[in-house]
């Protein structure tokens, strides 16, 4: 069948443009003249911008804290500054500026979106990452932080142009680089498959290619460990988005046992298993799968500590049905394991004294969200915030030697929590699976199906959804009487690779079914009702809010579908989406188009339906998900009577925006609609 909305697939297309912009158009001046969208902006804009937020940021070896400032005023586009840590610790904050986004945007007339560092401390060196205008394609230009400028190709600096590079230092005057070389040079995915280890002042033609991975990978990635026992340099080829490998450079030595030669060799792990850490000749691995070895099976979603000279391996840790792997971080005297337990975080301690593993549960606080971050191979300190639903975040200072726990920075309400509640329920999906979903709203509900409420869930790649401290959600929603809950489908990681894999490929009903499920809990037990309910997802969230939205449109009243996919029988010909394939499969395979024909929003559109006005959004500047999802969705409901409204933000890529004021006009805009939709 001809698809009439291909032009909208032309993203700078002139035509596709205009529609874009007529259609933004008709929905901004809808919302904007609400009467409560000016209040609920600058509520939303006071929140993100606040100047008591907490004042995270990356502690690096050279003893300071650098953090990414963004303000709505002087800073729209950003700061990278550091402070020294003593000071950090006392909250005595001597910010020295070392990046200004602004001032770099204004003297190059270039829209920069700041994308992150990589940073050779030792030398004053970073290799600076900026998009024009918040995409995932990136340029990459050295920077001397010690003289606070960049350093010019043509006098040695290294550059890479715009592409989805993915880059290392190796030493001061050498990077590992995977970018788009020319021709041949990248996957059917759009990601990099060629490295090559560039040396100051060679041209990316003139560099030693190093490692190679095929068209149909996903992508080839290197990668530098640094660990007290030595650096660990070494690539990965993604062959999909769950399966690898990895290979380590090794040494060649000559008959007097001297270095005369470098080589890179593949780890002898399972191509399902991902590297977490290194300690030694330890590698450790989280399985996929399960791993069959000579003397014993180790179960999927275990941690295993592979021996790279012997071979030998040994079981770390394995979950339970209700426990999965969060993530796992080097410390000087063994692993952080995080886990969630039936959603709610842990964090364990694993020693090694050079024979024996011990674990030792970190007394840290229970029953909310611990976030661990600056962790480093070579000490055992470490920073951690948590918080809970209604409870914002706080920082906190941990030392593994003395077990002591120090408060840095807190954070204030920025909603009225004090009437506000928080349940854990469950739901019974269409095969009997239990699916739990997390239900916030003012004390004393009456379940009268009376009360308007937002249902969020995203179910894919493995991504989890905990009961987060949303302050602009609470601000601007519960705050106004309305009721949010999360539901924890399966295609996320809640309960680990079980509970992703249980949704994946032919089995992706699962997912949309376990939704219906409690959205049909919510209405059954008087939370709400069909007229009150909405529901927002965004990404492959907004496939999953698509394809409910076709499948039951009489349970909903209001659809967010935001940066979404929503064609899946072109999803894998349109920007990175064929490096999905592993999650959803492959229209070109008879057996993959007809499980995803039954599902693909796009192509289950009925003129003959009763649809809710969905509010559908994306960017122009998205690399990552094409906009032509939305756009022809949009455009195909119109044509057949439906009503829907669409915006698309020109900058902002994935996130579909690029800065603060953007975040705060984007939530004032989604939540007068759910007000619109579900309240009056």
């Amino acid at each position: 069948m001809t698809d009439k909305f291909l032009w909208l697939e032309e993203v700078l297309g002139k035509d596709a443009l205009a529609w874009a912009e007529a259609q933004s158009k008709l929905t901004t001046g809808r919302i904007e003249n609400d009467p409560r969208f000016a209040g609920l902006q600058a509520d939303a804009e006071k929140i993100v911008t606040a100047t008591d937020r907490l004042l995270t940021g990356s502690l690096m070896s050279d003893g300071y804290v650098w953090n990414f400032h963004q303000d709505g005023k002087k800073h729209v586009r950003g700061i990278l500054r550091r402070c020294k840590l003593a000071d950090y610790k006392k909250s005595n904050f001597k910010w020295e500026t070392m990046l200004d986004m602004d001032k770099l945007a204004k003297k190059e007339n270039e829209n920069w979106v700041y994308s992150g560092s990589t940073f050779l401390l030792k030398h004053n060196r970073a290799l600076v990452s900026m998009s024009k205008g918040g995409g995932d394609t990136v340029v990459i230009r050295e920077y001397d932080f010690g003289k606070k400028k960049f350093i010019a190709p043509k006098k040695g600096g290294f550059y890479l142009p715009e592409a989805k590079s993915r880059y290392c230092w190796e030493n001061e005057d050498t990077i590992l680089v995977a970018t788009d070389f020319g021709e041949g040079s990248l996957t059917d995915s759009g990601y990099p498959r060629v490295l090559k280890r560039v040396k100051r002042g060679q041209s990316l033609d003139e560099a030693e290619t190093i490692g190679e991975s095929t068209t149909e990978d996903m992508m080839i990635a290197p990668f530098v460990s640094n660990t007290p026992e030595g650096k660990v340099v070494g690539y990965t080829i993604m062959h999909t988005f769950y399966t690898s490998s990895t290979y380590l450079k090794t040494p060649v030595t000559g008959d007097d046992g001297l270095c005369i030669a470098e080589t890179f060799n593949k780890l002898d792990i399972p191509e399902g298993a991902t590297v977490q850490a290194y300690m030694g000749d330890s590698v450790l691995i989280e399985l996929r799968s399960d791993m069959v070895t000579a003397r014993t099976t180790y179960p999927q979603g275990s941690l295993v500590v592979v021996n790279r000279t012997t071979g030998r391996t040994r079981l770390l840790w394995k979950p339970t049905d209700t426990t999965a792997l969060d993530y796992v971080t080097r410390v000087k005297s063994g692993f952080i394991v995080g886990l969630r337990d039936n959603v709610v975080n842990k964090v364990l301690l694993f020693s090694h004294d050079g024979s024996t593993w011990r674990r030792k549960t970190l007394p840290l606080p229970t029953k909310g969200i611990i976030g661990v971050f600056n962790t480093d191979a070579k000490r055992d300190t470490f920073m951690f915030t948590f918080s809970t639903a209604l409870t914002p975040a706080s920082l906190y200072w941990y030392d593994l030697a003395s077990g002591r726990q120090t408060k840095l920075q807190s954070t204030p309400q920025r909603f009225d929590a004090s009437g506000m509640e928080l349940h854990q329920r469950f739901a019974t999906s269409a095969d009997g699976e239990q699916i739990p979903y997390f239900i916030m709203h003012k004390k004393g509900l009456k379940l009268n199906g009376s009360n308007p409420t937002m249902l969020y869930g995203y179910g894919g790649v493995e991504i989890s959804v905990e009961p987060d401290y949303n302050s602009t959600n609470g601000k601007l929603w519960l705050e106004n009487g309305g009721v949010y809950v999360i539901a924890n489908i399966r295609g996320g990681g809640e309960f680990g690779p079980r509970w992703h894999q249980a949704a994946l490929k032919h089995n992706r009903q699962r997912c949309y079914d376990d939704f219906i499920a409690v959205a049909e809990a919510l209405i059954d037990t008087g939370v709400t009702s069909p007229r009150r309910l909405g529901i927002y997802g965004g990404s492959n969230g907004g496939l999953l809010v698509g394809a409910v939205m076709m499948q039951r449109p009489d349970l909903f009243n209001a659809v967010i579908c935001a940066v979404p996919l929503l064609d899946m029988l072109r999803y894998h010909k349109l920007l990175a989406g064929a490096s999905w394939m592993g999650e959803y499969g492959n229209p070109d395979i008879p057996e993959d188009r007809k499980v995803i024909e039954t599902y693909s929003p796009y192509q289950n559109v009925k003129k003959d339906a009763t649809y809710p006005e969905a509010l559908f959004y994306t960017s122009t500047r998205d690399d990552r998900v094409h906009p032509g999802h939305a756009r022809k969705m949009a455009a195909k409901l119109q044509s057949l009577g439906h009503a829907t409204m669409y915006y698309e933000n020109p900058e902002g890529g994935h996130s579909a925006r690029a800065n603060l004021k953007q975040a705060a006009y984007m939530s004032a805009l989604q939540y007068v609609y759910l007000m619109q939709k579900l309240m009056d």
